[in-house]
């Protein structure tokens, strides 16, 4: 896939794909530029920066992956140069890479009239239109933002919303069903075709989309959501929860699900018309309310409208008034005038605080705006998730331009983030999930495992020692303790903490052996053995033949001098799972090594080097095995190597002193010798 150069160096440091080629592609994060991180775009000082100079700091910062930063160079370069139609490209994705999609709106408008057909500007100003409700506009430069799977599934969906908004849920239903493609487009087509009609009072054929949609796939998050919500509202909370149950049998805990299994089972009774005309008033026919006006009065229009409601009436509320007025045959001027006013008295269905009262799930979108940025949320995910990272990137800061508090995209946002390297960014994104969200614990814990990465391990601690205190029996705060205390070798700490979470348990299933296992270790590395073996025992019992379990205590056995032949056996077994796991293979030949089989040892450690030539502990090994069968100026090469790798510092005089003097002449039983200590690898947990 050949990458266009306007799109180099913005998103991941390396080249964003053109959209033709239906995906954006980033060179892996160890492949970035390395140095000092470029100044923030609110840090950065452009005095006496001349046009190349700006140039050449947009790109560093490019490669640094700080998109906002090379934006800022860019237009200071442009200024400098205002007809380079490649400095235009490059400060245009750079503003949309970096999630300041209303800048990049304006610079769209720009390369949208030098090139009529780009179609990354034409997507841009799409879905600008949809956010302002321009619906024919917006399907105009959609059409033109077409080329590839992805672009073509992407641009029906927003289209399809358009016409939505402008109250043609015929229409909308219409251009999604005449899409065809890939197998996987039917999920997608199906889905925000029942939302359309959900959002427009077709509830019969809704149900019919939605129920269709679960059949393809009943372990996806939103379809799921969509389809007990419908059932709550029309059928009953009852068939509801048993599609909840069944999603919280494959994915255990996920706060969306257990939230709204919560509502379901403590709902309380009355109608939902009771609960509305008990939580919202009606609106007074005198007033007119239109943009720019604020209070207890647009709170509760918007409220009616189904929108979360911040009492200022904005170009959000103005879409959900046209689109409610285009629905019920009124003019759709986005003005709650006397008409307007008199059809939301009427609640022509439950709002979304009446539908929480009366215990049933409120609709997941209310308006076209939603619904795209669901779909914008939904492709960007999925692509997130399937190595499509940079055009992911794209379309989940797309997803929050048109809705900025949704919570899914902005968890999707931050965990690619994250597989950019980029902790510091993800926990800016995590911050803004509010308290009230039933992710903001989840957020929580991620951003305890930010701070880690970024050598703030104290703050992190804190974190999560906070959260405990206000909730004990967070199992997942509990385990993330855990294995930041692992992680930091606190080994006596962490067996505690993970102790804690076996008795939130309760009664261990298969996906709970990690807990044992990672216990196991702790145990082991605290010298507390019996008790290492117990867990490790009961990880396997969990789990038959896990790789990594049968590879830990096969090779403790080895290594103390018991257990030899069934030691052997599960190594053998685990490298049998995992033929190309460096630290696996390490285990079998440094097994070798411990019951004198020294041939058989270097040929296992030479084939793990070439698995994992940076190891420190595997190049050590190497080294060993080369010195026991005669091999010393080699073994003095890989020991010299193994120092220069930084190994544990545990480590680092026994590499020195066999430098100096080599390995000690042997002991008659070398499976029972003392000579070198046990050493557990990072493959084996650690």
């Amino acid at each position: 896939m050949k990458s266009s150069s306007r799109f180099r160096g913005v998103a991941a440091g390396a080249a964003v794909a053109v959209f033709a080629a239906a995906s954006v592609v980033a060179a892996p994060a160890s492949a970035t530029a390395q140095g000092s991180q470029p100044p923030t775009s609110g840090q950065i000082d452009l005095s006496g920066l001349t046009a190349s100079g700006s140039y050449l700091a947009a790109r560093h910062a490019g490669r640094q992956q700080d998109a906002l930063a090379a934006a800022t160079y860019y237009r200071a370069a442009l200024r400098r140069d205002p007809k380079n139609a490649e400095l235009l490209d490059r400060a245009f994705v750079s503003l949309l890479v970096g999630g300041d999609v209303g800048e990049a709106v304006k610079f769209a408008e720009r390369v949208a009239q030098l090139s009529k057909t780009d179609r990354a500007a034409r997507l841009v100003l799409g879905v600008h239109d949809l956010k302002v409700g321009h619906f024919v506009t917006a399907r105009r430069n959609l059409g033109q933002s077409v080329r590839g799977p992805i672009t073509d599934l992407t641009a029906t969906l927003l289209s399809a919303w358009s016409y939505a908004g402008a109250g043609d849920a015929k229409g909308a239903v219409a251009a999604i069903d005449r899409l065809s493609g890939p197998e996987w487009y039917g999920i997608f087509k199906d889905l925000h075709a029942g939302l359309i009609l959900d959002a427009t009072g077709d509830a019969k054929e809704a149900g019919k989309r939605f129920e269709r949609a679960y059949k393809q796939d009943s372990s996806a998050l939103r379809v799921v959501e969509a389809y007990g919500g419908w059932l709550s509202r029309n059928r009953s909370p009852e068939e509801a929860l048993a599609v909840y149950d069944a999603f919280d049998k494959v994915l255990p805990r996920h706060p969306l699900i257990v939230e709204a299994m919560g509502k379901l089972k403590s709902r309380e009774t009355g109608s939902a018309k009771a609960a509305e005309s008990k939580a919202v008033p009606k609106l007074a026919f005198e007033r007119v309310l239109s943009r720019g006006k604020s209070g207890a009065d647009v709170t509760a229009l918007q409220t009616r409208l189904g929108m979360e409601p911040d009492g200022r009436f904005g170009g959000q509320t103005v879409t959900a008034l046209r689109e409610f007025q285009s629905r019920n045959g009124l003019k759709a001027d986005g003005v709650a005038d006397a008409k307007t006013i008199a059809k939301l008295n009427e609640g022509d269905a439950p709002t979304r605080a009446a539908a929480a009262k009366a215990g049933v799930i409120p609709m997941m979108v209310t308006n076209a705006q939603i619904g795209a940025a669901e779909a914008l949320y939904g492709l960007g995910a999925s692509l997130g998730r399937r190595g499509g990272e940079d055009l992911g990137l794209v379309y989940l800061q797309l997803s929050l331009y048109l809705a900025p508090h949704h919570e899914l995209a902005l968890l999707s946002l931050a965990d690619l983030y994250e597989a950019m390297k980029k902790p510091d960014m993800a926990i800016k994104i995590y911050e803004r999930i509010p308290h009230s969200s039933a992710l903001h614990r989840n957020a929580s814990i991620q951003m305890a495992a930010d701070l880690d990465a970024l050598d703030r391990s104290d703050e992190a601690q804190k974190r999560l020692e906070e959260l405990l205190k206000d909730d004990p029996k967070d199992l997942e705060a509990t385990l993330a303790l855990g294995n930041l205390l692992r992680g930091h070798k606190k080994f006596a700490e962490c067996g505690d903490a993970y102790t804690k979470a076996i008795d939130l348990i309760g009664k261990p299933e298969k996906a709970n052996w990690t807990v044992f296992y990672f216990r196991g270790i702790c145990y082991e590395r605290s010298k507390q053995w019996p008790k290492a073996e117990a867990d490790l025992k009961k990880a396997l019992e969990l789990f038959p033949d896990q790789p990594h379990v049968l590879n830990y205590l096969g090779y403790s056995w080895i290594d103390q001098g018991v257990n030899l032949d069934e030691g052997m056996a599960m190594i053998r077994k685990a490298v049998a799972q995992r033929p190309d796991d460096g630290y696996i293979v390490d285990s079998l030949g440094w097994a070798h090594y411990r019951l004198g089989n020294y041939e058989e040892a270097m040929k296992e450690l030479e084939r793990a080097i070439g698995l994992k030539p940076e190891d420190p502990t595997i190049n050590d090994h190497l080294g060993d095995a080369y010195w026991r069968v005669g091999r010393k100026l080699e073994a003095t090469f890989q020991w010299n190597h193994a120092r220069d790798l930084k190994p544990d510092p545990e480590e680092l005089p026994k590499i020195l002193e066999k430098l100096r003097t080599g390995l000690p002449e042997e002991a008659t039983s070398q499976a029972n010798s003392s000579e070198k200590p046990a050493v557990t690898k990072p493959g084996n947990g650690g």
